[in-house]
């Protein structure tokens, strides 16, 4: 954001309905009424003039769909990460996909808050652990204000709304696009190389290719390059013997040569735990292709 404020942006960060500081009513959590939310607080309270470029990570990116959808002629761009759009093939296939599970979870509120009840900060802090890239990328500082926020009367119930609505949006959407056709703004949707999601935007939209191999490739580490296959096209990689695929440099697996026993919830006892593990009150966090645990 600050970055975006020194090219000359103004930047406006809500809570959407249901989030953080905003009020969390009972019902409207379908995207179409929410983005009725954002659109009058954009022109009506804030008076924002004219078209705005709409930005949405994770649920808000479905938000952020249905607000282009909706508002087409104030939208001047749309940029999604992390999520598969409601009223697209994708999100039908990855709804019902095991690691998706928190979809019916959270679709049916009145299970999921009873048994999240009083265990939000724990619950929440899973996926943090499960789904980072980056172990130390979630600081406590962070993970305290998440807790915080979810931990507020209606917020865990107003989440569970958001994606219990999720295909009714995939309705509303279908609609939409069958009557006026797709949207014809730009549209960005980043995701990670090898993820399903690059695929199924092609035709949709235009990625730009990196202005450097650092921008989508890892970054070699000490020692004698090799190349390595990537999905990102043009990009060109090297990595090192005795390193993986993202540039961390593997730890030799401790015991098992030497005769010793080891300790299967030890950081350095698979040879993908080289970085340092922050502390959480369940352990250690599990780094992404650790095998450790």
């Amino acid at each position: 954001m600050p970055l975006l404020v020194e090219a000359g942006y103004r930047v406006v960060v809500p809570d959407y309905r249901g989030a953080g500081a905003s009020s969390k009513p009972r019902d409207g959590y379908d995207k179409w009424t929410m983005a009725a939310d954002l659109h009058q607080l954009v022109h009506r309270e804030l008076g924002i003039q004219g078209p705005i470029s709409v930005v949405g990570h994770d649920l808000a990116s479905m938000l952020g769909f249905a607000y282009a959808l909706r508002y087409r002629d104030d939208v001047v761009s749309l940029t999604t990460m992390e999520a598969p759009l409601p009223g697209t093939n994708y999100y039908e296939q990855r709804k019902v996909a095991k690691t998706a599970w928190h979809f019916d979870f959270h679709s049916n509120p009145d299970i999921a808050v009873y048994l999240t009840h009083g265990r939000e900060r724990w619950y929440i802090t899973r996926f943090f652990d499960d789904l980072t890239y980056q172990p130390d990328a979630i600081t406590i500082a962070d993970i305290d204000v998440y807790a915080r926020a979810f931990e507020a009367p209606g917020a865990m119930r107003a989440l569970c709304e958001i994606y219990r609505e999720l295909d009714h949006d995939a309705e509303i959407h279908r609609a939409n696009i069958a009557a006026h056709g797709k949207l014809t703004v730009p549209v960005l949707a980043p995701a990670a190389p090898r993820r399903p999601s690059v695929r199924t935007i092609r035709g949709c939209a235009r990625r730009s290719p990196p202005t450097s191999p650092d921008t989508w490739c890892p970054t070699p580490t000490t020692g004698s390059p090799r190349r390595i296959p990537t999905a990102s096209p043009g990009c060109s990689s090297t990595s090192t013997e005795g390193a993986d695929a993202r540039g961390t440099t593997r730890r030799p697996r401790s015991g098992s040569a030497a005769g010793e026993s080891r300790d299967p919830y030890s950081p350095s006892s698979s040879p993908r735990c080289a970085r340092s593990w922050p502390w959480r009150p369940h352990g250690y966090r599990r780094r992404p292709g650790c095998r450790c645990h």
